[in-house]
């Protein structure tokens, strides 16, 4: 039933059960088939294997750290796909990890993706939608072309983004090379960015964030510089995101001059290790 909870054991053996599936790969093929939790506890490797693993029933991926890697299929519309969502199912992914597809790393052919977070890439689109709703809320997203070409990062068919059978909604995550906000995927000014969040370039990436958010910082030392610039342009309300990041030990990290008089600073999505007491702030 759609009540399947799986373990991905290192030996590759599920105990109880002397008919389950023997491989990796082959249990992660077989909870494709009759949906549920999949916790993966080893890496897949696909590229060996003429296939890929097609999802038809709901479930739910945590990648635990671990990767999955796309086979050699040639042929078909499910072309080097690491995995791919049909027959109108709902795929969710969630944890770190990577998923490592040939020419995509998940194509949405018939059915629903939600992605929460892991590191997804592939040679041309990281996601491929044909038909169905794709949520992004997390995780990174790149192409590994040998030429950088990088329009295709989060991709439709043509078709069917045109006749509304393919929609794409981002409310976080970072994408190389491509702004989700304004890119020619679907012609120019795509914009796959739901109301209310925005894109912020970093470094050639670009964060998808809250509208109200001014910057977004990795470390302890883009925080102080992200405040320094604000009090120097006289905001007086500045939010900042870290995106998940570790911005260090604050003890006595911050000045007066970052955070004068009259300044609120909201600080989201950060983690501290360390103190944070003795900061000279007025506001």
């Amino acid at each position: 039933g759609n009540n399947v909870t799986v373990d991905i054991w290192e030996d590759g053996k599920f105990e109880g059960n002397e008919n389950w599936p023997d491989t990796n790969a082959e249990q992660l093929a077989y909870a494709a088939m009759f949906g549920g939790v999949v916790e993966l506890d080893g890496d897949i490797d696909l590229t060996n294997t003429a296939s890929n693993i097609v999802f038809i029933n709901d479930a739910t991926i945590k990648l635990n750290g671990h990767t999955i890697k796309a086979g050699k299929m040639e042929g078909g519309a499910f072309d080097y796909s690491a995995l791919v969502v049909n027959n109108g199912a709902t795929l969710t992914i969630e944890g770190e990890g990577t998923i490592q597809g040939g020419q995509y790393g998940i194509y949405a052919y018939d059915g629903n993706l939600t992605i929460k977070g892991g590191n997804i890439k592939a040679n041309t689109s990281a996601v491929q939608v044909r038909e169905g709703n794709v949520n992004i809320e997390g995780g990174v997203f790149s192409v590994t072309n040998s030429v950088n070409d990088t329009r295709y990062v989060i991709n439709c068919i043509d078709s069917y983004y045109k006749n509304g059978s393919a929609n794409v909604n981002i409310t976080g995550g970072v994408f190389n090379g491509f702004n989700p906000g304004n890119n020619a995927a679907e012609g120019a000014n795509t914009n796959f960015v739901a109301a209310g969040y925005k894109a912020i370039e970093k470094d050639g990436k670009f964060v998808v964030v809250p509208e109200d958010v001014d910057n977004v910082v990795a470390d302890k030392d883009e925080l102080k510089a992200a405040l320094t610039d604000a009090a120097t342009a006289g905001e007086t309300e500045v939010v900042i995101d870290a995106n998940g990041a570790n911005i260090g030990d604050l003890n006595y990290g911050l000045t007066k001059a970052m955070v004068p008089a009259g300044t609120t600073v909201t600080i989201r999505n950060a983690n501290v290790e360390g103190r944070s007491y003795g900061n000279g702030v007025d506001g």
